[in-house]
């Protein structure tokens, strides 16, 4: 019997950075075409993208499925922009509601790409923007203040639709 000239774990080590970089390569470029059919702009895909990395990088080591860890980074990459532009919003000397508008708008620039109307009217934009105002009085996160104001806006619309 022939002894291989090289461990063969030895040998999967030596070829693993080059996969790693090929699966990471591929990934991102997964997660920027999603958004982009989402009807975010290159810059704003190229943002989620960048977001997303972490949550991709985590997911994989939790051992999830590829599909699993591509659809919770992309997910984590949005909330993440999200937050970015409320924190900038935020940053810029506006309050609490300006900066979820500012959150709603991106969301609305999205669906007309699409040629989509956004989904939610100005009344109930208002009423996301007075809940992110109630969660940043309370003392809520970024991502809680987001989360709030939009789960305050899909309960208005299931009751109105």
């Amino acid at each position: 019997m022939n002894q291989p000239t090289q461990d063969p774990l030895e040998a999967l080590r030596e070829r693993l950075p080059a996969a790693l970089e090929r699966f990471f390569t591929t990934s991102r470029q997964v997660v920027v075409n999603r958004a982009i059919e989402d009807g975010f702009s290159f810059e704003e895909a190229a943002w989620i993208e960048l977001y997303s990395r972490e949550t991709l990088l985590q997911r994989v080591a939790d051992g999830a499925t590829t599909e699993q860890a591509l659809d919770e980074s992309y997910r984590n990459g949005r909330r993440a922009l999200a937050a970015s532009i409320y924190e900038a919003a935020l940053a810029s000397g506006v309050g609490p509601a300006a900066a979820f508008h500012a959150v709603v708008l991106l969301e609305a620039q999205a669906f007309e790409r699409l040629g989509e109307p956004p989904p939610y009217t100005p009344a109930l934009i208002l009423a996301g923007c007075d809940t992110a105002v109630a969660a940043a009085a309370e003392g809520a996160t970024v991502a809680q203040q987001i989360d709030t104001a939009y789960a305050m806006m899909r309960e208005l619309a299931s009751i109105k639709g």
